[in-house]
């Protein structure tokens, strides 16, 4: 006689053993939504917009008089929308949409400085073992999330575009820690830094002979 239920629990083992564990299936990215035909970004709703520095090049000089420097990082920024398959014409429309929204000036080409000369910034060294110079570009990015009421549905996506760009060296035998936001990132491409100050350092005061006391 077959026993049923020994069936239907051997089959209901089989089907545990072929499906996967939680977490070892790989999550499948959804499909970015395609826009309408003929909706284009006129009435957008945008959320809070978030800026952050992003380095796009920095070059490693290992000693003083060395102008040419080899490239350890070469990362070219253009603007981006994600989460929606876009027409290209919707980078400028969004560019100028966030720029009314945000009170700042959005771009739409790559981040790159303006063709031009650029003097390269001097830079003193306050360790004479660690004589390398960087020399960096970056820009501030800008991103957002943005609704476009279209005919059919509400279209969500992001937008990652930049407002400026700027540049700057930066020793890395220096003891005075870097302030720029892009140069406090381009230090992590130092072969090596120098240690900081002591604690409770206090830089001397000129004495000035001068001076009655």
């Amino acid at each position: 006689m077959i026993n049923y239920r020994v069936g239907i629990a051997v089959l209901a083992a089989v089907s545990a053993a072929g499906c996967a564990a939680p977490g070892t299936t790989p999550a499948v990215s959804p499909s970015p939504v395609v826009v309408p035909s003929g909706c284009v970004p006129e009435r957008v709703r945008w959320s809070a917009p978030v800026t952050e520095p992003r380095l796009t090049q920095v070059t490693l000089h290992q000693e003083d008089g060395d102008m040419t420097g080899r490239p350890v990082l070469d990362a070219p920024f253009t603007p981006s929308i994600t989460g929606v398959n876009a027409p290209a014409d919707w980078t400028r429309m969004l560019a100028a949409s966030l720029s009314e929204h945000a009170g700042m000036k959005v771009k739409t080409g790559p981040a790159v400085l303006p063709d031009g000369g650029y003097g390269f910034p001097m830079q003193v060294t306050d360790d004479p073992a660690i004589p390398q110079t960087l020399f960096f570009e970056g820009a501030t990015i800008v991103s957002a999330e943005f609704t476009v009421s279209c005919t059919t549905a509400p279209v969500t996506g992001g937008f990652t575009s930049w407002t400026k760009v700027d540049f700057g060296g930066l020793a890395c035998g220096s003891i005075d820690p870097p302030t720029e936001p892009l140069a406090r990132l381009a230090i992590g491409y130092c072969p090596a830094t120098a240690a900081p100050r002591p604690s409770g350092y206090i830089d001397a005061v000129p004495f000035d002979e001068d001076e009655q006391f």
